[in-house]
């Protein structure tokens, strides 16, 4: 769960810094170690699949509240690879498609998913 908030300490970093695609990218990688932090507590190991999506479908067989979860924060899965990736894209590239706007989209929607781990982790 530390990594998962030094990536999002990150993620503000990088979009204060104008980097908006990387700091899409930081937010998703602090929900996926967010999610697999809480994963890895309820015993798990060798975990398959590495998006928010795949994790919070795990995460679910464990509680429930996950899958409403899914459905709020999956969109970060789209942030994993076009943010970085010039051949992901339509045209041009991601530091020129990437805006203020994703960044703190992707940064509340991390927020939100390291809080509710956060209350999951402490019961």
């Amino acid at each position: 769960m530390r990594q998962a908030e030094d990536d999002l300490a990150a993620a503000r970093e990088l979009q204060g810094s104008g980097r908006h695609n990387l700091a899409c990218f930081m937010a998703e990688q602090a929900a996926v170690k967010a999610l697999r932090a809480y994963l890895y507590g309820c015993g798990e190991e060798g975990m398959l699949g590495r998006g928010v999506i795949d994790l919070c479908n795990r995460a679910g067989g464990f509680d429930q509240g996950f899958l409403d979860l899914k459905r709020r924060i999956s969109i970060l899965d789209a942030y994993y690879l076009p943010t970085r990736y010039p051949n992901f894209l339509p045209s041009g590239i991601p530091a020129e498609v990437y805006g203020r706007d994703q960044a703190r989209g992707a940064m509340a929607l991390a927020d939100e998913a390291l809080a509710f781990v956060r209350t999951r982790l402490e019961r």
